[in-house]
């Protein structure tokens, strides 16, 4: 009988890919989109995502249908990318959700097919508001980032452009 030795780590990684790209296969066309292939820089946040899950501890990194976004978020017309890793299951273990909330990344189009990552923080939520040119998201918040206690609460607002920003408590 024939013996090969496996890589723990290496196996970990590779079905922590595995499971974001069959997951993403699946929510992909759920969520009524018209390309099952998302950008590499989109799958490269996902795969860091399912590598933080796997290096906690856990076996399994899925995500739910909504976890990934495409809409022009800068009124420039190409398909900009949000991620909400809110709507993720690292288990078992801690999982990727803090009180301060979860990660939220957002991904902006840039030309020649490349995307700046504009946000990537925790938010304990967020709302998109309809509108022409930059669109205005309002990030539900820790309350540390207002000055104030965790539970109070914390909104801030953003137009979305290519200017990368953060929320500084």
């Amino acid at each position: 009988m024939r013996r090969t030795h496996v890589d723990a780590g290496r196996f970990r990684r590779a079905a922590a890919t595995l499971a974001v790209v069959l997951a993403l296969a699946g929510c992909w066309d759920a969520a009524g989109a018209a390309e099952a292939e998302l950008p590499r820089d989109v799958l490269d946040e996902l795969g860091a995502a399912a590598r933080t899950c796997i290096a906690s501890g856990a076996t399994t990194f899925a995500i739910e249908p909504m976890a990934v976004i495409r809409r022009d978020l800068n009124g420039d017309g190409r398909d900009d990318y949000i991620i909400d890793l809110h709507q993720a299951t690292c288990e078992p273990g801690p999982g990727l959700s803090t009180t301060a909330g979860s990660i939220l990344i957002i991904l902006v189009a840039r030309p020649r097919g490349h995307f700046v990552r504009v946000f990537r923080g925790p938010v304990r939520g967020y709302e998109i508001e309809d509108g022409n040119g930059p669109l205005t998201i309002r990030f539900q918040l820790h309350g540390a980032y207002c000055g104030k206690v965790g539970n109070d609460r914390c909104v801030k607002v953003r137009h979305i452009t290519e200017t990368p920003f953060r929320f500084v408590d």
